[in-house]
């Protein structure tokens, strides 16, 4: 059970200070970049609301990852994401980046090829 309380005192000053300036600097990037940072509108949203996470975990929970290098791994991914925003735009660019919608309910009825082609359950819908 020593591994569950096994901690140094450089651990227990710099987890919070990590945690809470990565933090910080998420929050900054949400203020600049804006609501969609997080919306998970698109497949690319959901992937920079993961890999914000990820970096999140790392730069408070590893000593091999600095703040300073979240820092610029969360400015990679946010302006990566606002590119690709700024891309979707272009409606040829569009298709590109993003799915198409698909109807899948229709006058109240369900379009069986529609929801097979979708991938989604009847419980999903």
């Amino acid at each position: 059970m020593d591994f569950i309380f096994q901690i140094t005192a450089v651990s227990a000053i710099r987890t919070p200070i990590s945690g809470v300036l990565i933090y910080a600097a998420v929050i900054a990037a949400v203020r600049l970049n804006g609501l969609r940072t997080f919306a998970k509108m698109s497949g690319y949203d959901f992937a920079a609301t993961v890999a914000v996470g990820s970096l999140i975990a790392s730069v408070t929970l590893t000593k091999s990852v600095s703040v300073l290098e979240g820092i610029i791994g969360l400015v990679a991914i946010v302006g990566s994401q606002r590119v690709l925003t700024e891309i979707r735009h272009n409606r040829t660019a569009l298709t590109a980046v993003d799915n198409q919608p698909v109807l899948v309910v229709a006058h109240g009825q369900i379009l069986d090829d529609m929801h097979r082609e979708s991938g989604m359950s009847i419980d999903d819908l």
